[in-house]
């Protein structure tokens, strides 16, 4: 089951969470994906559900490449500008199939900014990897990309508003 976020249950969200750390990339709060590579084994708009996954097939997984400089990407618009705080990937019901490494941009001023360099994840199969942001970024949109390709249940984007809602 997707969410589907209306104008009014998000603009209800976000009044109640006008001043709070909240996860913007969720549908919940106006998140939608811009981009994803590819969807062979589950839609992209699954891994910013409010809903925690339910299993493998609850989440973003791409098809299998075995050329070695293959990555998989989703972008994803937050529902508002703000200051990130932590990102969160969850691999919960990815036990063998979790991406081997990460990297994520953020678009500021018009540019793809990295602000987590290429890390390894697949220590956390079947687990969550938090990345809490020493810098300040200010962005509105985020490109995640997995190498060589994997699954990921959800992405979650905690910060504070930045500016007004877009």
């Amino acid at each position: 089951m997707t969410y589907e976020a209306t104008q009014e249950k998000t603009r209800k969200h976000r009044a109640v969470l006008a001043s709070e750390v909240a996860d913007y990339a969720t549908s919940a709060l106006g998140g939608r994906i811009v981009y994803a590579s590819n969807e062979h084994y589950g839609p992209a708009a699954q891994v910013i559900s409010p809903f925690p996954p339910l299993h493998m097939f609850d989440g973003l997984e791409s098809s299998r490449s075995r050329n070695a400089d293959h990555s998989e990407a989703v972008i994803i618009k937050l529902g508002v500008s703000l200051q990130i705080v932590r990102i969160v990937l969850d691999f919960r019901y990815f036990i063998n199939n979790n991406p081997r490494q990460i990297t994520i941009l953020a678009r500021i001023d018009e540019e793809w900014v990295t602000i987590i360099p290429k890390t390894p994840v697949k220590a956390f199969a079947g687990n969550q990897k938090e990345f809490r942001l020493s810098q300040v970024v200010v962005t509105d949109e985020l490109w995640i990309k997995a190498f060589p390709d994997g699954g990921i249940n959800r992405i979650h984007v905690y910060g504070s508003p930045f500016g007004p809602s877009l």
